[in-house]
């Protein structure tokens, strides 16, 4: 019945358009159909025609559904088709809905486009067109809207539209209520404006102080419990815990009760600083125990204790320290104080034991878990396993692999199924092996295909791991393999995996290759016409990263010759000037200073190696070159102290070519000289260069230069600074 209605469906939406005898109803079942197999475009078409022939049966839930489907990220990403559908959907709720109902559609719209979104700022966008589409149906924003818009741009960290935003709803006249005011203190927190945050709660608890003794009725809410919880969320993660003790005590003096979600918001805000000041995985002991210490506390302060998320932050904070002993007292605080220890909070002391290198204990606690009844919740699940797999992997040790490998094969006998997230965690510890273990990669991956054929197939991730594990084995022909056949199931391949494969032709001495893939990469997402070299690309086309162009220019700069070394100072040339938003790193600087002015050890002495770019030219156009790249680091964001230390390399690197510029005779060798000191003098932005500094009376007087050049001296410094 299902092929049937699909071809007369086919029929009906081609030729001169005529609806083929379907009726109202077989239309709404195709509809039915395509939304139950989440096919949100083909769903809105049949929706269409049954609309045009019934419009009074469609409903609101329908349309609701209908707006969730199209929306949804897993439809295969937003395109102008989803926007289209979705848009004919809220024309034709425009038409038969009242519009109080009509603007609720919108309001769903906007919400979907804004969590539906694999990137935050994809869904903002989204959310503004419906809130732009609402405004042209007449429809008067409500304080509802406007919660919506200030989500998205607090998710995105987007201070400036955030005050439009708020500036938007006083303008407007919209009342203010608690929804509203949260999602403010939300965005605020989120965008680093504690400031604001705590002013505009200031402000509501004073009009509530006033309007309460006046006997009126409330203008503005009074914040909540969920108020003050945001701007401890806020606080805690800035690791003041001082003033969240203050904001805590605020509540009890205001008969605002705090709750456990208080406690478990302060406890993860504190994780989350340790994490984000570098002091997460692998801190020393004293680290977590100053979280630790941060539950008695909350107990003096009154605050109710955390539920079983709060306590198994405390041990992923032991776990990140390795502090195995930290987090079994965790463990067992929680069954002295009721709480009932679930599956989530062993995995994460068997992390912590793992992080700590005691595998055989991390082992005990998983065996045990395998034992637990079913009935607890205790069993292992695939998060489990991923947790367990991924510390063997990460060990070192070919015995915690072998048992990772083991483990696996034992996760069918539980009744769990591997993941493709837990198949590249093995492939990864196998590819990262000394030396790789590649074959044992293969019978992995081949058994977990042979097993979930009907299921998903490997992705970007899978990609990449075995093009770094066959690069590292240096088996090119493997690796070529797996990117063909990557590109015939037209994978949505990611940076990494790119720049695995230009690693494994490097790796096989396939130097021009890799250059002539990243340029025909590099073309295609300038959206330039392909060269002539037949590369063959993938239609999902990632822009390249930090990675990429610095995997490339390595790859040229130990290649010693001349050529190549132009090629990489391009390529660096080409991304600070088209992908001005990637910023060099300091190898990559490093690495560029120095084919700048080139590497007497890498060149073995090689006359025409001395010179790294073509006969026409001079040693002044070197120093330009080097001039730029240090004045473009001003640009990229490095300190003065980063500049004048990669100057002082160049000098010191100098010297050891006078000997080169003198046999080229005549006036180069002092050009030279000139050139480079001027370089080094005008440096990062500084102008006149050496020349101009001895105009303007400069310790390096007149009378020493000329010494230098009586003796056909090179005046480049050597770096050496007796005083």
């Amino acid at each position: 019945a299902a092929l049937g209605l699909a071809r007369r469906l086919e029929a009906a939406t081609s030729g001169s358009g005529g609806d083929g005898g379907i009726s109202a109803e077989e239309w709404r079942r195709v509809m039915a159909l395509a939304i139950s197999g989440r096919r949100g475009r083909d769903a809105v078409a049949a929706f269409r025609r049954w609309a045009a022939l019934a419009p009074g049966a469609v409903d609101m839930r329908t349309m609701k559904r209908l707006l969730w489907l199209v929306l949804d990220k897993d439809d295969g990403g937003f395109s102008a088709g989803h926007l289209r559908a979705a848009g004919a959907v809220l024309r034709h709720g425009l038409r038969v809905l009242r519009p109080d109902e009509a603007r609720v559609l919108f309001h769903l719209a906007m919400d979907a486009g804004l969590n539906g979104a694999d990137d935050a700022a994809i869904g903002v966008r989204l959310a503004e067109a419906f809130f732009q589409q609402l405004g042209a149906a007449a429809l008067r924003p409500n304080a509802v809207t406007f919660c919506i818009l200030i989500k998205g741009y607090g998710a995105t960290a987007d201070a400036v539209r955030l005050e439009r935003a708020v500036q938007a709803v006083a303008d407007a006249g919209i009342t203010l209520d608690a929804p509203l005011l949260n999602a403010m203190v939300d965005a605020y927190v989120s965008c680093s404006r504690l400031d604001l945050a705590v002013d505009l709660v200031r402000e509501c608890e004073a009009a509530a102080d006033a309007d309460r003794a006046a006997g009126d009725a409330a203008r503005l809410p009074r914040p909540n419990t969920r108020t003050y919880n945001i701007l401890l969320k806020g606080f805690a993660e800035r690791n003041d815990l001082p003033t969240c003790v203050r904001i805590l005590r605020g509540m009890q003096e205001r008969g605002v009760p705090a709750d456990h979600i208080s406690a478990n918001t302060i406890l993860s805000g504190l994780r989350s600083s340790l994490r984000a000041r570098g002091v997460g995985v692998g801190a020393g002991e004293r680290e977590a125990r100053v979280l630790l210490g941060v539950l008695p506390k909350l107990r003096a302060l009154g605050v109710p204790q955390p539920s079983a998320e709060g306590y198994t932050t405390l041990i992923a904070a032991a776990a990140d320290a390795g502090d195995v002993d930290a987090a079994a007292a965790v463990l067992t605080q929680m069954h002295a104080d009721g709480i009932v220890v679930g599956i989530h909070a062993y995995t994460t002391l068997m992390r912590a034991l793992l992080v700590g290198g005691r595998v055989s204990a991390a082992l005990g606690v998983f065996d045990f878990l395998r034992e637990c009844d079913p009935a607890t919740g205790c069993r292992p699940t695939v998060v489990t396993y991923n947790a367990l797999l991924r510390g063997l992997c990460q060990n070192g040790r070919a015995a915690a692999l072998d048992e990772a490998v083991a483990r696996l094969d034992g996760m069918q006998a539980d009744g769990v199924r591997p993941s493709i997230m837990t198949i590249n965690t093995v492939l990864d510890g196998l590819a990262s092996a000394d030396p790789p273990r590649m074959r044992v990669a293969e019978r992995v991956l081949q058994k977990w295909l042979r097993a979930h054929r009907s299921g998903p197939s490997i992705d970007a991730v899978t990609v990449s791991t075995l093009l770094k594990g066959y690069s590292r084995a240096e088996e090119t022909g493997r690796a070529q393999s797996v990117w063909d056949r990557a590109l015939e199931q037209d994978l949505r391949l990611d940076a990494p995996a790119y720049n695995a494969y230009l690693s494994a032709k490097a790796n096989a001495g396939e130097i021009k290759g890799a250059v002539v893939f990243f340029d025909a990469w590099v073309r295609a997402v300038r959206g330039e016409a392909p060269p002539e070299d037949g590369v063959a690309l993938p239609r999902h086309l990632p822009e390249p990263s930090l990675a990429s162009f610095a995997t490339i220019v390595q790859v040229l700069a130990v290649s010693e010759n001349s050529f190549a070394s132009k090629k990489a100072l391009g390529i660096y040339s080409l991304m600070r000037r088209d992908f001005p938003d990637i910023r060099p790193d300091e190898q990559m600087v490093d690495t560029v200073l120095k084919l700048c002015v080139g590497d007497m050890n890498s060149l073995s002495g090689k006359r025409e190696a001395f010179s790294l770019f073509s006969p026409d030219d001079t040693a002044r156009r070197q120093a330009n070159r080097i001039k730029a790249i240090l004045r473009d680091l001003e640009k990229a964001g490095y300190s003065r102290d980063f500049i004048e230390a990669r100057k002082f390399r160049v000098r010191s690197m100098l010297p050891m070519y006078t000997e080169s510029w003198k046999d080229g005779g005549g006036g180069d060798a002092g050009d030279a000289a000139d050139a480079y000191a001027d370089a080094m003098d005008g440096g990062a932005g500084g102008g006149g260069g050496r020349r101009a500094a001895e105009g303007k009376g400069s310790a390096r007087s007149s009378a020493l230069g000329k010494i230098f050049k009586d003796h056909g001296w090179n005046a480049v410094e050597s770096g050496f600074r007796p005083f």
